[in-house]
C-alpha cells in the first residue's frame, strides 16, 4: 500500500473509535484513505476473524454509514 500514489493515509484505529449503527456501535480496526480523480474515499475495514454473528451485523451496517 505504501507505493501506491492513490493512497493518501492508512492507520489502525484505536480500540475507542467507534461509528454508531443501528445494532450497536462498530469498532472498526483500520481505515484507509484514497484519492479517485478528484474524490476522496475513506473506508473502514473490520478484522478477517469476523466470524461471530454480532460483529458480522456490526460490520454489514457499519459500510452503510
Amino acid at each position: 500500500m505504501e507505493t501506491r500514489p492513490e493512497v493518501v493515509v492508512y492507520a489502525k484505529l484505536l480500540r475507542g473509535f467507534l461509528i454508531p449503527t443501528p445494532v450497536g456501535d462498530y469498532n472498526p480496526d483500520w481505515a484507509i484513505a484514497f484519492t479517485a480523480g478528484s474524490v476522496r474515499h475513506i473506508y473502514f475495514a473490520a478484522d478477517s476473524n469476523s466470524r461471530h454473528p454480532r460483529r458480522w451485523q456490526l460490520t454489514r451496517h457499519g459500510d452503510r454509514h
